[in-house]
């Protein structure tokens, strides 16, 4: 179950596997596509954006966000500060400069973190809540930065968990694209 996709800067094409907790990767010469990590290594792998260091991406699951280097398949849970119960869960990843911003739908309504790296990408330093309480957001899933600041999120796609399982969204109220920013305090 291919779920999200980046495209790195030679044309490789990274992307997660859902259903069989793994990424897979299309190098450009090459005919198919590899796993770089064995199969059930993720929890559910979803959101995926390049990091800063060539031929490293960073992958979420339900355990948090995890560092691979696509070279070596070494995969690790970036570490977060104490205050921080958990990144996991998080759909939809974009990345701007040492910041991650993620849509987490598995808490509801969902919530939107923006996440301060470590220089070298192995660790979380700090991590916000953007948005977790506009009334339109119910169930959101992915988003991308639109400039420096602004981050556009699909903030209600009909996907909220409940003891229920998945709950519909009231009658017009699906598919509103919602802004956070990160120059919120």
């Amino acid at each position: 179950m291919f779920n999200d996709l980046v495209v790195l800067d030679d044309a490789t094409i990274v992307v997660t596997d859902s259903l069989n907790g793994t990424v897979a990767v299309k190098r450009p010469a090459a005919e198919g596509l590899e796993e770089v990590v064995p199969v059930h290594s993720l929890l559910g792998p979803n959101g995926i954006v390049a990091a800063k260091q060539p031929g490293v991406v960073f992958v979420t699951d339900f355990d948090g966000i995890h560092r691979l280097d696509l070279g070596s398949g070494e995969l690790t849970l970036l570490p977060v500060p104490e205050q921080v119960r958990s990144l996991g869960g998080i759909d939809g990843l974009d990345r701007q400069g040492d910041t991650l911003v993620g849509v987490q739908n598995v808490f509801s309504p969902g919530r939107i973190w923006a996440a301060t790296l470590s220089e070298d990408g192995r660790r979380v330093l700090a991590a916000r809540v953007l948005d977790d309480n506009h009334p339109r957001l119910f169930g959101p899933t992915t988003g991308v930065f639109v400039g420096p600041q602004k981050f556009w999120y699909l903030g209600n796609a009909s996907l909220q968990f409940s003891p229920k399982g998945l709950q519909p969204a009231p009658a017009g109220a699906r598919h509103v694209i919602l802004e956070a920013s990160l120059a919120s305090p």
